[in-house]
């Protein structure tokens, strides 16, 4: 992929034993509570480790930030495209697509093809992501990806809303949802029906998000930052006080979470790339201890261990799973 350009294996430089070492921090509020100075505090943590984070001119090894899903920042800036159900019962995936648009619209498509398979509904896109690419140093423009946000739901979660004739997600979703699960239009399948059809799959949301971007992962088009009902990362190749910049939804006032991770990133013998840049999806890390080959090789060392796949997971195969 453009967005993930390195050198190949050569002289005394082996990509297997790259390490990294980094800067991390975390803000969160003990209630839970949705607030813009948890937003804006982890901003200014973030900057004052622009030392744990390399840079060279005006490019820098990456910097990232996780947070709590914002939904009520979502609902806003969704409203005049598509309505959304209620927090925590739909998800968003954050993705790096091709720049060039055949290949972005077969990215997009491949998808949206993939989350249908396991019974989600595709609510919307925001693409492109609304980013200032003037900020960027020139390595990191010239692998720049393109962004989007995709929004995914539940079928059963919209069942409740095909009773409400006033309701504006009734009267928009209800159709559309309708037509994403058959060929043929004039033989659409209602909603209950779609239910039983997808009844073998986990019953959970967060559980098939995580199937789904597992098995999207191994689409050398895309990359996928986050997709999850609970958490979204925005990152990228950045110096650290580059990432708030670079993406309006962090300026603005009404995006608030309860979490804050950040990441400065110091790659001490690998080179920086978008999709390297943290937190991922689930953590953050200094990974200076760490390689890639030898995580690989601690995954395989534990192989012989697994007996027996998770009753969530008991439907799909495991060769999606890892």
């Amino acid at each position: 992929m453009a967005f993930a350009r390195e050198p190949s294996n050569r002289g005394l430089y082996d990509p297997s034993r790259e390490q990294d070492a980094c800067g991390v921090g975390c803000i969160a509020d003990l209630q839970g509570r949705y607030t813009r100075r948890t937003v804006s505090d982890a901003y200014k943590l973030l900057v004052r480790m622009t030392h744990r984070g390399a840079k060279q001119g005006e490019d820098g090894d990456g910097a990232g930030i996780m947070l709590g899903l914002p939904h009520a920042f979502y609902r806003k800036v969704t409203q005049f495209s598509f309505h959304l159900p209620p927090q925590g019962r739909y998800g968003v995936g954050m993705f790096f697509l091709p720049k060039g648009e055949m290949d972005r619209h077969a990215a997009m498509e491949m998808i949206e093809r993939t989350v249908r398979q396991h019974g989600l509904v595709v609510l919307g896109w925001r693409a492109p992501l609304p980013t200032k690419s003037t900020i960027l140093g020139p390595k990191a423009k010239a692998t720049e990806p393109f962004i989007a946000q995709v929004f995914v739901s539940m079928p059963t979660d919209l069942v409740d809303c095909e009773e409400d004739e006033a309701s504006p997600m009734s009267r928009e979703v209800m159709p559309r949802l309708s037509k994403q699960f058959t060929d043929n239009e004039s033989d659409a399948v209602s909603v209950r029906e779609t239910v039983a059809v997808i009844e073998g799959l986990p019953a959970d949301l967060e559980t098939l998000l995580y199937i789904v971007r597992k098995k999207l992962a191994k689409e050398q088009t895309i990359y996928i930052c986050s997709f999850s009902s609970r958490t979204v990362v925005y990152k990228g190749q950045f110096q650290a006080e580059q990432l708030f910049n670079y993406f309006d939804d962090l300026m603005d006032e009404d995006l608030t979470s309860y979490l804050a991770l950040v990441h400065s990133r110091f790659s001490t013998n690998t080179f920086p790339n978008w999709q390297r840049a943290h937190p991922f999806r689930r953590i953050c890390h200094n990974g200076e201890i760490n390689t890639i080959e030898g995580n690989r090789n601690w995954l395989r060392a534990r192989e012989g261990l697994m007996k027996a796949t998770p009753k969530a997971f008991a439907s799909v195969p495991l060769a999606d799973l890892v």
